[in-house]
């Protein structure tokens, strides 16, 4: 069965609970749109429980979902995101976002609350997520 969201655009979901593929987890995206900065964001696949990639963004989120978007067209093989959804039977129309968190007092508060969703999620050892050195001090939570 194909889980198919409410989009206000191509890849945004607007629903206020979103049901992780793979998972149990229910997530309540914030009240954001694609010209919020300073979020936290989930992408994850249409089609497949395996796409799932937790990140953040300090620039307006379009900047950063056109640089993921971008990474998929050229099918960057050294991006997670990108081999994912040019794996086949998978392409970009496939990619699901939903932002999450934002409005944080301090770059600390972002980096902490992404590594809570990254542990949360298991999206390093089950999903996208491949590092956590951009997490620096935060890792040692692990």
């Amino acid at each position: 069965m194909q889980w198919s969201p409410m989009l206000s655009s191509k890849h945004i979901v607007t629903e206020s609970v979103v049901t992780v593929p793979g998972t149990d987890i229910n997530l309540h995206p914030g009240p954001f749109n694609c010209n919020s900065a300073n979020v936290i964001y989930l992408i994850f696949c249409s089609i497949c429980p395996h796409g799932n990639y937790v990140g953040e963004t300090k620039t307006p989120f379009r900047l950063r979902l056109n640089n993921h978007k971008q990474t998929i067209r050229k099918n960057f093989q050294l991006q997670a995101v990108s081999q994912h959804f040019n794996l086949p039977g998978h392409d970009i129309d496939n990619v699901r976002v939903c932002l999450i968190k934002g409005g944080f007092r301090s770059v600390s508060e972002g980096k902490a609350s992404e590594l809570r969703l990254i542990k949360k999620l298991d999206t390093l050892n089950n999903g996208l997520n491949r590092e956590l050195s951009h997490l620096g001090a935060f890792t040692c939570l692990r």
